[in-house]
């Protein structure tokens, strides 16, 4: 899971005199969000209910003392950032524990309040710092473990569409009749086709593991009318599939093109594989609604639909829901993993046999 850098310290403070308690919200509840308790047992209630970022605990507590609350701390939640309030008298266990590396720092009493705020301040950049190389490893591993399973299903995928490809070339060259010649290459094209998809697939998978963003200005009309164009050429030219579009922009809207034309992308091409033959009348039905906050995009067909069983699914790699899955298996999962990228979300309804539509919403990057 990844976690977000939080934009504020949460600071437990834990002393039982009411003084430096309240000394200490009054100085710095300016800049950090501050909880205090008067026991480390009071502390570690406070810990299971809510997260934080620092404990700063005074040594001499009644019940049990602060460095061995602190040694606690950090045996349950290693991230923490822990300090020791001490007097001169005091030191020896600071400096013990120290040692043992389970504190960051202690503050001296009677502190001073600059030096105090230094202090947190480089421990919270410290905290930031860790949480930041703890997401980019968990994301190097998931990318790794992502790019493996890829590779094994995609080498997978792609024999099939080129073994039926060479057994047809071969039927063409033993074979007289036109028509059934025709038939054939009709075949190929299909095969082809599934080639296509999947290379696409992973060309998209590729482009949204990058973690840069190019932030433009998007004029929706222009994006759609090129992801249609592309669509209506390849997924609907023999088909009567009604397109129905609207777009309403009133507003400049910034977000990376590439990554939202690949949202685009997928979801019309899935609305598109998944039409039900039987309708008199096949049609999907795109609106894009912009204002100063984000775009909401719902892409609805009236195709074959899924039940709730496929519904909580369709977003994981390599599902396949329907007979008529093309591709690797990956396109809703690209979807899923461009728009939380983006910092959007995205969820589906469908109903068996009637249907399916997702909604898309993805927050403005103009500043």
């Amino acid at each position: 899971m990844i976690n977000k850098v939080p934009p504020k310290a949460k600071i437990l403070f834990i002393d039982d005199e009411e003084p430096n308690r309240y000394g200490f919200i009054a100085a710095f509840r300016k800049y950090y969000d501050i909880t205090t308790a008067e026991t480390a047992e009071d502390g570690k209630h406070w810990l299971r209910e809510n997260e934080f970022h620092i404990v700063i605990c005074d040594e001499r507590l009644p019940g049990e003392n602060g460095s061995s609350f602190l040694c606690w701390v950090k045996e349950k939640y290693h991230d923490i950032i822990t300090m020791l309030i001490t007097g001169y008298e005091d030191l020896s266990p600071a400096i013990e524990a120290i040692n043992k590396g389970e504190i960051y720092q202690y503050i001296h009493k009677p502190w001073n309040n600059d030096q105090v705020k230094i202090i947190i301040d480089q421990a919270f950049d410290r905290y930031c710092d860790h949480l930041k190389i703890k997401n980019q490893n968990q994301e190097l591993e998931k990318a790794y473990n992502e790019l493996d399973r890829l590779l094994y299903s995609a080498s997978h995928d792609l024999r099939g569409p080129l073994t039926s490809i060479l057994g047809l070339t071969k039927l063409i060259k033993s074979e007289c009749d036109d028509s059934v010649q025709g038939t054939y290459i009709d075949m190929i094209e299909e095969s082809v086709s599934k080639l296509e998809n999947i290379l696409q697939g992973i060309a998209h998978f590729s482009e949204n593991l990058k973690n840069g963003f190019s932030i433009e200005s998007i004029k929706f009309e222009n994006l759609l009318e090129d992801v249609l164009y592309k669509i209506n050429a390849k997924e609907l030219k023999n088909r009567s599939t009604k397109i129905i579009k609207v777009v309403s922009q009133q507003n400049e809207f910034y977000s990376d093109p590439k990554r939202v034309k690949i949202i685009l992308d997928h979801l019309l091409r899935n609305a598109c594989h998944f039409q039900n033959e039987k309708n008199a009348e096949q049609t999907i039905r795109t609106e894009v609604i912009v204002d100063e906050k984000e775009a909401r995009i719902s892409i609805s067909d009236n195709g074959v639909g899924f039940d709730k069983e496929t519904a909580d699914k369709v977003f994981q790699m390599f599902y396949r829901g329907h007979s008529k899955s093309r591709g690797a298996g990956i396109g809703l999962y690209i979807v899923k993993e461009a728009v939380e990228r983006l910092g959007g979300s995205v969820k589906t309804e469908s109903e068996l046999g009637k249907g399916t539509s997702f909604y898309v919403t993805i927050p403005n990057m103009r500043e």
